[in-house]
């Protein structure tokens, strides 16, 4: 049964998600933007790497820390550590860099190429964040108001007893490798004569023997409303079964 319990514990997981990626997005529009100030005031300029060290974090991983030299306005820059690594570069390599020798009171370089580096990883992985967040979050949404529309049309709607038409298996749906059930019912109003036919949700126990065709079923309907109902299937099927063992 989806409890309260249950939505607030899955909306809280999954909220905290989606709110983990709207933060990281959000950073990542903040490091492009600090990005493209910094561009717009840094210098072009080309430059020679001239080492990698390369070290150990203390859980194993390799990181580099990467030096440059390079000259701007006449001035010689001799190894200059730079803010990016990548596995194309080796001591020797020209490479483009954008420098400003005053930004933050500071001088930084970076390379051109990967300016944007930064600011797109940290907003991809906040996409993902957001994804898995809004992919826990409407679906929780959908079946909460599923749910509190069964118990509404539970207890105040208008039970009908249709007649089982049909039992078919949704062959485009597969849960834990198998399909569902469905049941098709129909009930005809005795003042107007008009037939109304209702389809249950997927059930996943074989109805049969406890539910075939031509036996009755319950419906309950809105009374102003008959497109808002709920095929008492799965009770039918229990009751069914716990008659067939005594």
């Amino acid at each position: 049964m989806f409890s309260n319990v249950i939505k607030k514990i899955m909306y809280l997981i999954f909220g905290i998600f989606a709110a983990i990626g709207l933060v990281m997005i959000v950073a990542g529009i903040c490091i492009q933007v600090n990005m493209g100030n910094f561009a717009e005031d840094a210098g072009e300029i080309t430059g020679t790497i001239s080492s990698i060290e390369k070290y150990r974090d203390m859980d194993g991983d390799i990181h580099h820390y990467v030096y440059v030299n390079f000259t701007y306005n006449g001035k010689e820059y001799r190894n200059v550590e730079l803010s990016e690594y990548s596995s194309s570069m080796y001591e020797g390599k020209k490479i483009t860099l954008l420098f400003n020798p005053e930004a933050d009171g500071t001088a930084i370089v970076r390379t051109k190429s990967m300016i944007n580096l930064p600011a797109m990883i940290v907003s991809f992985i906040g996409i993902i964040f957001l994804i898995i967040g809004l992919a826990g979050i409407i679906p929780t949404y959908i079946i909460s108001k599923k749910v509190g529309s069964k118990k509404n049309l539970v207890n105040s709607g208008r039970r009908i007893e249709a007649t089982v038409e049909s039992i078919e298996m949704q062959y485009n749906v597969r849960i834990n490798g198998r399909h569902p059930y469905i049941i098709i019912c129909t009930y005809t109003d005795i003042f107007t004569g008009t037939q109304y036919r209702f389809k249950s949700s997927g059930i996943m126990k074989n109805p049969e023997p406890a539910l075939g065709i031509g036996d009755t079923i319950e419906v309950y309907v809105d009374g102003n409303d008959y497109s808002k109902y709920y095929v008492a299937a799965e009770e039918k099927i229990e009751y069914g079964m716990n008659m067939a063992k005594k």
